[in-house]
């Protein structure tokens, strides 16, 4: 990732939905990391493109000499009240909420390490977050008490990153299954050597239900060749239990391997993996398993940096927040059910507009919800597109239904409604943007919002 921008004094566009920061292969006194280890030695990549060490998120490409537009006046009291839709007949329906309640923010943890994920492990009412230098923490939801040991620190493989590096200990989930078989999974991208993206498992100590096992075991390795754009979500369907992740494209600036849409390779995907045994398997209905050409792990493709993805806890529908490359940020929605195959058209495409070919010429390209510039005076605007989640509490019930998103580079937050088919009410949160630099979502037990910040700072949504 870099912190260059890419000038565009376009309009916000909402889209007709369709049918841009790691452990050691050395055990590091951790313990047998790679046991069982899939590597994933895919070509398609350029060794020799330099390590781009930008910011956390992925601020796109460009001039990086070029300041952030962010101190321009902002007309954020009101929705967008100028976009540009594909189609006119789909820019509204009838959500069953319109617009949003007066909203705060209240602070539970004040410093730390950059936040990477906010995570719940079943029958658990603590957040765990976790943080760019291999440690999880585990924090009281209501007091936002830090429990003084770690529940995990894998330091020692994912080495300790300054400034904008953005590998690291990048996401963590936690098995459906886990108060019975205590295990729970992390993604992370070492400093050191092999430069490659890995998902690994982890187990509750027997000891201590507040600490885990020193050694994880790396499941999948994914070989990449630059330091950015590694992606790093994880999360567990709600329906088939199988574990989502996230891959950027391997970084470097405009997919210079063509990653995005080679279906064999790993990177730009959102893979799908079966975890019930040992190990990994593909599901059988993933789209390229078995005798189909391409990697039984994947189940969608075309993607940038998949920066949070999530799934409504109502109804399973997915959000995806995918970073920009020069102009634009994208959000992609994928009803409960569907998904697997679906093509989100990077780098032919960055959001509905042509990049490295003709996007109308793309097949079947499932085409953002919603696509936001990097520059111009319209609100909702940014460089680097935080994902969030839906909006299930009920603390604060006029925001039910609301997707939350948030930009890292320009510290705006902000929402809207996804009802048949069209977005509603997409706004930026005035009274939300520019509470810290969100680096990641999360979801207490009862579906309040909570905010992890590069400052390592995290917040709840509340009423204002």
């Amino acid at each position: 990732m870099t912190n260059r921008l890419g000038w565009c004094f376009g309009l916000l566009v909402l889209v007709a939905g369709c049918s841009d920061p790691a452990g050691d292969s050395v055990d590091s006194g951790l313990g047998p990391v790679d046991t069982g280890t899939t590597v994933d030695t895919g070509t398609g990549t350029d060794g020799g493109t330099p390590l781009d060490t930008g910011s956390v998120l992925d601020t796109g490409a460009g001039d990086a000499a070029t300041p952030d537009d962010a101190a321009t006046p902002e007309d954020a009291a009101t929705p967008e009240d100028a976009f540009v839709a594909t189609d006119a007949a789909v820019v509204t329906t009838g959500c069953e909420l319109t617009g949003y309640p007066a909203l705060d923010t209240a602070r539970l943890r004040a410093t730390g390490d950059v936040v990477t994920a906010l995570a719940l492990a079943p029958g658990r009412d603590e957040i765990f977050i976790a943080e760019r230098n291999g440690r999880i923490r585990i924090m009281d939801p209501v007091t936002g008490v830090v429990l003084g040991t770690p529940f995990l620190d894998i330091n020692a493989l994912t080495g300790s990153a300054t400034g904008g590096d953005e590998r690291g200990l990048l996401g963590l989930a936690f098995h459906p299954d886990f108060e019975t078989n205590g295990l729970f999974y992390v993604d992370y991208t070492p400093h050191s050597a092999p430069a490659e993206n890995r998902i690994a498992v982890g187990h509750v100590s027997a000891g201590s239900p507040d600490v885990a096992d020193a050694t994880v075991m790396t499941i999948l390795a994914v070989a990449d060749f630059a330091a950015n754009h590694n992606g790093g979500q994880l999360v567990f369907g709600p329906d088939d239990g199988f574990l989502y992740a996230g891959m950027g494209d391997g970084g470097g600036g405009g997919d210079p391997g063509m990653n995005g849409q080679d279906v064999n390779e790993l990177l730009g995907k959102i893979l799908r993996l079966d975890v019930s045994a040992t190990g990994y398997t593909s599901p059988a209905s993933n789209p390229f398993a078995g005798p189909t050409a391409g990697r039984d792990e994947i189940w969608a493709y075309g993607l940038r940096n998949p920066w949070r993805f999530s799934f409504d806890r109502l109804n399973g529908n997915m959000f995806i927040a995918d970073v920009g490359q020069d102009l634009w940020e994208e959000i992609n929605f994928v009803a409960a059910g569907t998904g697997a195959g679906d093509n989100f058209g990077w780098s032919v495409c960055e959001g509905t507009h042509d990049y490295n070919g003709s996007c109308a010429a793309l097949a079947g390209h499932h085409a953002p919800i919603l696509e936001y510039p990097h520059g111009g005076t319209m609100s909702i605007r940014g460089n680097s597109i935080t994902g969030g989640y839906v909006y299930r509490g009920s603390a604060i019930p006029g925001l039910n239904g609301a997707y939350f998103f948030a930009d890292y580079s320009t510290d705006m937050i902000a929402a809207l409604r996804y009802c048949g088919g069209a977005v509603q009410d997409a706004m930026r949160l005035t009274a939300l943007s520019g509470t810290c630099a969100v680096t990641t979502f999360g979801e207490d037990r009862n579906g309040e919002i909570l905010l992890g910040c590069a400052e390592g700072s995290v917040y709840r949504i509340i009423p204002g």
